[in-house]
C-alpha cells in the first residue's frame, strides 16, 4: 500500500508513505512501486519535493529511499 499525506499544491510537495505485508518484504515490490509513484508525482503532477518518513529501526523501510536516491535530512 502506498499513500500520499499532506499534499501541498502551493509548495508542490507531499509526504509519501508505504506498508507491505511481511511475507512480501525483500522482493523489490515496494522499491519498484515507490519508484513509479515518485516518477508520476514529479513528471505528471510537477511536484518539487517528496518526503518519506521511516522508522528509526525499520531498516527494510529505510532501504527503499536510499536505493531510489533520496537524501537523508534528519533523524
Amino acid at each position: 500500500m502506498v499513500g500520499l499525506h499532506d499534499i501541498d499544491w502551493g509548495s508542490k510537495k507531499t509526504t509519501l508513505g508505504y506498508w507491505l505485508e511481511k511475507d512480501a518484504i525483500g522482493n523489490g515490490i515496494m522499491t519498484k512501486t515507490v519508484a513509479k509513484c515518485t516518477d508520476i508525482l514529479f513528471t505528471e503532477y510537477q511536484l518539487n519535493r517528496i518526503q518519506i518518513n521511516c522508522g528509526v529501526e525499520n531498516y527494510e523501510s529505510q532501504g527503499i529511499p536510499k536505493r531510489l536516491g533520496f537524501e537523508l535530512e534528519g533523524l
